[in-house]
């Protein structure tokens, strides 16, 4: 109660009915006009709106306490984000109107599709008078609202100060015509211990689906698609985490810093990172190791033997199941 706003938040340890009348009593000394009842002057209880937005602190005594944007909110941008959608139009009045509402709800999402999302939005309002949108602002903007929408609240907690390591790698060679790649990563604790490992081959048609615009190398999509698998693996040990993300492709660490991807398969991949990043609350930093550094290089081309003696823990992974997901048969890959 510090501070002046619209809404005055009040937490106690427990229910306590005698607190309101307290708090009512200090500020009809102070003289201040307030809501005695009403919506403005709601019971205590574990979740309460303020400030256009929902604080859940029914696992605060776990260290735990969910921020949302509140449902009509929610509702209401997402209603404009898809129309512009629809109409594919976005003139600079509405583009900064559209920008600060996203600004403010963007708070309560985890992630930095929201920041990358927000500077598209910009550019589009500045730099010219056009009105219609690329095509690039239109997939961020679907996006965004995919996550407004249907993503769980941002989540505080004390666990937020430890942070885990991924390493990963991925390798393509063609041998006698045929293409083969090979995709390691590797899990590490904020201790240095590595915890748990996975690696694997793919090959033939299982790799063409990967390279639908039939490029020479498909190199990058490969290290993205490890990275994307490394997160989705191993999200339920560093949920609500600090998270350092290793590769040494560039390209890729750029694509994941900036959140943006070019084609059809690195996008898809791009948006599952986005995906469990925002539903696990996971705090990313993307960063490069060196080649020879990068401890995930063994697993990408089925070496084991370092990792075992550290007493690594190898875990299977569904490629199948992965493949379907980024580029589901039949597609061709869109």
């Amino acid at each position: 109660m510090t501070n002046y706003f619209d809404d005055f938040v009040v937490v106690c340890r427990e229910s306590a009915s005698h607190l309101t009348s307290v708090i009512n009593a200090v500020f009809k000394l102070l003289g201040w006009d307030f809501a005695e009842e009403g919506p403005k002057a709601p019971a205590f209880a574990s979740s309460a709106l303020a400030l256009g937005v929902r604080l859940d602190v029914s696992s605060m005594h776990l260290g735990k306490v969910w921020i949302d944007n509140t449902e009509s909110r929610k509702n209401d941008l997402s209603s404009c984000i898809r129309e512009v959608l629809r109409t594919g139009d976005l003139n600079t009045a509405e583009a900064l109107r559209l920008r600060g509402r996203m600004q403010f709800t963007s708070g309560q999402l985890f992630g930095r599709l929201s920041r990358s999302t927000l500077n598209k939005v910009t550019r589009h309002a500045y730099p010219s008078c056009k009105s219609k949108t690329s095509s690039d602002l239109q997939l961020s903007l679907s996006l965004y609202d995919k996550f407004l929408v249907s993503g769980q609240p941002r989540l505080v907690s004390a666990g937020m100060t430890d942070t885990w390591f991924i390493f990963t790698d991925a390798s393509y060679e063609i041998e006698e015509g045929v293409p083969t790649a090979g995709f390691g990563g590797v899990l590490v604790d904020p201790a240095g211990t590595c915890i748990a490992h996975f690696g694997f081959v793919l090959h033939g048609d299982d790799l063409s689906r990967l390279n639908p615009s039939v490029k020479q190398t498909i190199i990058h999509e490969c290290a993205f698609l490890a990275v994307a698998i490394a997160i989705r693996l191993w999200k339920d040990r560093v949920a609500a985490r600090q998270v350092v993300s290793f590769m040494d492709n560039n390209a890729v660490r750029d694509s994941l810093i900036s959140g943006k991807a070019s084609g059809r398969v690195t996008n898809r991949i791009l948006e599952l990172v986005f995906e469990n990043e925002t539903r696990h609350c996971l705090l990313m930093w993307f960063a490069r190791v060196p080649s020879k550094s990068n401890i995930a290089d063994d697993p990408s081309r089925g070496c084991f033997s370092l990792l075992d003696r550290l007493g690594s823990t190898k875990v299977d992974v569904n490629i199948q199941q992965w493949l379907d997901l980024v580029v589901p048969k039949g597609s061709g890959g869109s």
